[in-house]
């Protein structure tokens, strides 16, 4: 049967004040089934609504990755190379674009970050970011990291001796003599993240 030649139109849902559209956009984002012991897999699809247009995914970036806190688990170089393969992976996704400048990708909108490097058969250690420095959803053992608030996270060399000093000054009451063995790796991911995380690196410690 045909019908009465009245078209229905799209909602407009771009004229909404912006307010009501982010009060949805947090409603839409909020996946309480990937929520595990309050840390989001930063490695889990993206949603589809990042994906509509580009004003869409400008004004849901800051949302989505502004949540958290983030996390990312990453199983020893030496027993998973595919685990830290799948990192290079993820990291070069990211950072890829039309600037490629530190901080410019979508990680720079992340706030909370948790990031474990299980350097040996259930030995994790890493670190964790937090951009007021509360650190109220995390239950770790730590030391801050030994740095100066200006520390320049583009210089690899400076944040892998700012890891040094740190585990330099904790020494054995940290338990973590073994973190030399990789302290490379977890330089590398201190490094990365600091750079590319800049709200979440304001206040950053390690943790074992």
């Amino acid at each position: 049967m045909a019908d009465d030649g009245c078209e229905e139109k799209p909602f407009p849902f771009l004229s909404l004040p912006v307010e009501l559209r982010n009060k949805i956009y947090r409603v839409y984002l909020d996946d309480d089934d990937d929520d595990l012991y309050g840390l989001y897999e930063l490695r889990k699809p993206r949603p589809a609504l990042l994906h509509v247009n580009k004003q869409l995914r400008a004004e849901t970036l800051p949302i989505y990755f502004g949540g958290g806190p983030w996390c990312l688990s990453i199983a020893g170089i030496d027993d998973h190379p595919e685990d830290w393969g799948a990192f290079i992976k993820m990291k070069e996704g990211f950072t890829t674009g039309p600037t490629g400048q530190p901080g410019a990708s979508s990680l720079s909108y992340i706030t909370r970050l948790q990031v474990t490097y299980d350097y040996y058969h259930g030995c994790p250690v890493g670190f964790q970011m937090d951009n007021n420095g509360s650190f109220d959803d995390y239950d770790e053992d730590y030391a801050d990291l030994q740095c100066s608030h200006d520390l320049d996270w583009t210089d690899m060399g400076a944040v892998q001796d700012a890891l040094a000093a740190t585990v330099t000054k904790a020494g054995e009451a940290m338990e973590i003599g073994d973190i030399g063995k990789q302290s490379a790796e977890l330089g590398q991911l201190l490094w990365f993240f600091g750079k590319e995380c800049p709200r979440a690196a304001k206040h950053t410690r390690i943790i074992f």
